[in-house]
């Protein structure tokens, strides 16, 4: 997960529009702290950018930065927050801005799936090893290898590139106009009625907070945001492209990937993604949840394509409900020990894209009970979902090599009922939870184990000796047939 901003604006604003776009690319620092850079076009087929691995906060203070905005007063300007997941920070060719020698310019927050695929296909040469990286070379290729425009090259280079992406794009051949697409990763505007300026970020929050001026009470104890009924604020649809000038603005289709029988190993995650749900009504689950509580829940009992193991793609297309099923699911994933799976197996791809899952699954119900005003829906925190960069449980982790469900179960989760099959599964947690290391467990939900390290059966989750984790899945453990010959093979082990 990465952090974009940026803005669009008039020569006589652009100083102005500075001040804010340094607080926004502070505060986009909470989506990476490994590198951060800007660019920008100054006039036709003349550029500069600048970048290093370093965060936000501190790469602001840098001469680079500062001299090169006094001395350009730039009227579009981007950013870059970077949280690496393929490509070394250290090698700055891996950190935002991506520069062609075309002069194309590219920040970018997602993953790509198939990026060596398509450099093969296409014949493209990656400097770098980051993912994104083939994103602009493809583009690169259609504008100059067949001869398209900047705005017809995004869209065809989309429709082959597989993976989430929400990038801003300048070309030095048109410094006027600045490139927003967003697909299945979101783009937040802000439109500054006084100036005219369009200030961009990943989210919401990050604009409203890198936006807002407050003013101080009692000698600064008090603050009161001021100023925000300037701005109007909207989020840019999915598959969107916007392509935006000072004075005007063009919109365009950005479409999926075609998927194939042959997708990779990477793609192989996707596949997994639960099919999108038909509400009986026809209607979106938006739509649905602004209607009574009865409606509701007969939509929700009416969802039976639904499997809280699945990934979640879309969460526009999903009722709330379901969506904070998967939430609860997914939180589990820390508290079991699970989530050693995809950092001890090395696979990266998978663990960025859980979170990459969580952080618009929990942007969706905000944006939605914003509009929706639905009562009775507390919506998590990032934290209290995705628990390795929960400050408490890693102070758990560390201070007592265990946690408990019990512990962050914060969310006020609502009409398990309304699903039988997820009601079960959070009823076998909460049991679990309850009975592991007591004397009171029946033998065929015993949560022993074979620890591989110390050579002995253990018989709570984690062991005392060597702090290992059971890294079974909850199905597994009350699978008594299962659990029962594994406890007899581990058992003729030590015998």
């Amino acid at each position: 997960m990465c952090g974009l901003a940026g803005y669009i604006t008039s020569k006589k604003h652009s100083q102005e529009a500075q001040a804010r776009f340094k607080n926004i690319l502070i505060q986009a620092e909470v989506r990476g702290t490994d590198a951060c850079g800007i660019a920008f076009v100054v006039n036709k087929n003349r550029f500069f950018y600048a970048k290093a691995p370093k965060q936000a906060s501190k790469f602001v203070k840098e001469k680079a930065y500062k001299k090169l905005l006094k001395k350009n007063n730039p009227t579009i300007l981007i950013g870059h927050n970077r949280a690496k997941t393929q490509g070394d920070e250290a090698n700055n060719m891996n950190n935002h801005p991506i520069v062609t020698k075309t002069g194309l310019i590219l920040i970018h927050n997602g993953i790509i799936q198939n990026d060596k695929e398509v450099a093969k296909r296409y014949k493209l040469t990656l400097d770098a090893e980051v993912d994104s990286e083939v994103i602009v070379k493809l583009i690169e290729h259609y504008i100059y290898a067949k001869k398209k425009s900047t705005r017809r090259a995004i869209q065809l280079a989309c429709k082959q590139i597989r993976g989430s992406m929400a990038f801003a794009l300048l070309n030095d051949k048109e410094p006027r106009t600045l490139y927003l697409v967003a697909r299945d990763n979101p783009v937040n505007l802000a439109f500054h009625i006084p100036t005219g300026t369009i200030y961009f970020a990943s989210t919401e929050d990050i604009l409203q907070n890198g936006l807002a001026k407050y003013d101080s009470y009692f000698q600064h104890l008090f603050y009161r945001a001021n100023g925000m009924d300037e701005y109007v604020f909207k989020e840019m649809k999915e598959e969107t492209g916007l392509k935006i000038t000072q004075n005007n603005w063009d919109k365009f289709k950005v479409e999926e990937p075609e998927w194939n029988s042959q997708a990779s190993a990477r793609d192989d995650y996707e596949s997994r993604a639960s099919n999108q749900l038909t509400l009986p009504s026809g209607g979106r689950p938006i739509e649905v949840e602004q209607g009574t509580e009865e409606e509701i829940q007969e939509a929700l009992g009416d969802c039976e394509g639904f499997d809280v193991m699945d990934r979640i793609i879309k969460p526009s297309k999903y009722l709330s409900d379901l969506l904070l099923y998967r939430l609860e699911y997914l939180q589990e994933l820390f508290v079991s020990g699970e989530y050693q799976y995809h950092i001890d197996g090395g696979d990266s791809y998978e663990f960025n894209k859980l979170r990459e899952e969580v952080v618009r699954i929990i942007h969706t119900l905000e944006k939605r009970q914003e509009k929706t005003k639905r009562d009775g829906l507390i919506i998590p925190e990032l934290e209290e979902i995705w628990l390795i960069e929960n400050n408490k449980f890693k102070k758990d982790i560390e201070t007592n090599g265990e946690v408990g469900i019990g512990d962050f179960k914060s969310v006020g989760w609502v009409m398990t009922n309304r699903n039988p099959k997820v009601k079960e599964m959070l009823d076998k947690a909460d049991m679990l939870d309850g009975m592991v290391g007591s004397e009171d467990t029946p033998p065929q939900y015993k949560d022993e184990y074979y620890c591989e390290l110390c050579k002995q059966l253990v018989d709570v989750n984690r062991c005392t000796e060597c702090g290992s984790v059971n890294l079974r899945t909850l199905d597994e453990v009350f699978e008594k047939e299962s659990v029962e010959k594994e406890m007899k093979n581990n058992r003729t082990t030590l015998d």
